[in-house]
């Protein structure tokens, strides 16, 4: 049972994007069997997240194959012009139960306005679809996790380490790391909203505002988003966590990318416990 003011940690998957690179949606590609989305969902849930909120594009949602949970929500994105920015803003509306949230399952594309939102959901419970609902709104201090669907090889262990160590500082912003490298995932507090919502870039820029030596754990002064140096605000620490996965920094962009990820994901020792330990990279068919 969960403890009265526990910090809870909520998913949000950034999947509106156009895959230019790759040639074809990459939300849809399979990976061992299933979408990109649906693995990075199920790899959220499984991690110990309250819910998940997915930004994607209308004309994608019938061929996600969600998992058939009722934590899993879709906001629709269909701004060809956006960036991930902005399907992270949208995703973080969805939770705030400021902006159009779909149920999972999903109806078909046909039944949505041009909001996304279901036009007669009462009508469809008898086919199995749930009425739209408002999803739990996160607390300022509840963590917000972001996973891009384009690391479909990276595990549940990486994000469960990255939800416990919030949990500890729930103050601070967690990235998930490998060797010393920044990867995936990401969990900041949903109190930060306010600052992502004035970003020019990524998620990034967010890091630069709030930078500090993660192994020294000294704090620095922020920076505003047009680079000039103001006085300290209330700094926020963000610490880089060792997943102990070299599939955290794996995204796949292009035909390439994905035959190397399938290829190494095949050849991974796992630890016990469900920890992995990623074979040294070489492409496929190299000896």
């Amino acid at each position: 049972m969960r403890e009265v003011g526990e910090v809870r940690v909520f998913g949000l998957i950034p999947a509106a994007g156009m895959s230019r690179r790759m040639g074809r949606a990459k939300q849809i590609l399979r990976f061992h069997g299933r979408t990109f989305v649906d693995r990075a969902a199920s790899t959220l849930l499984e991690s110990g997240v309250e819910s998940v909120v997915v930004v994607t594009r209308s004309e994608l949602i019938g061929q996600l194959d969600l998992p058939g949970d009722r934590r899993a929500f879709v906001v629709v994105n269909d701004d060809a012009g956006s960036e991930m920015i902005d399907s992270i803003r949208m995703g973080l509306a969805g939770l705030a139960g400021e902006f159009p949230t779909i149920g999972w399952p999903a109806p078909p594309v046909s039944c949505l306005d041009g909001c996304g939102v279901e036009k007669n959901p009462r009508a469809r419970q008898p086919n199995g679809l749930r009425p739209l609902r408002r999803p739990t709104i996160p607390r300022p201090s509840d963590g917000v996790m972001v996973l891009p669907c384009d690391l479909p090889g990276l595990p549940v262990s990486a994000c469960r380490v990255c939800l416990q160590t919030y949990r500890r500082d729930p103050q601070g912003i967690v990235v998930g790391g490998y060797h010393g490298q920044r990867g995936h995932p990401i969990v900041f507090p949903f109190g930060l909203r306010g600052e992502i919502d004035k970003l020019r870039g990524g998620l990034d820029e967010l890091l630069r505002w709030h930078e500090e030596n993660p192994r020294s754990g000294v704090s620095c002064a922020s920076v505003s988003p047009v680079g000039t140096p103001q006085s300290p605000r209330s700094v926020v620490t963000w610490s880089l966590v060792e997943t102990g996965d070299a599939r955290v920094l794996r995204d796949v962009d292009t035909p390439h990318d994905l035959a190397q990820a399938e290829y190494l994901d095949c050849s991974a020792e796992v630890e016990p416990g469900g920890m992995s330990v990623s074979q040294p990279e070489t492409r496929p068919g190299s000896p």
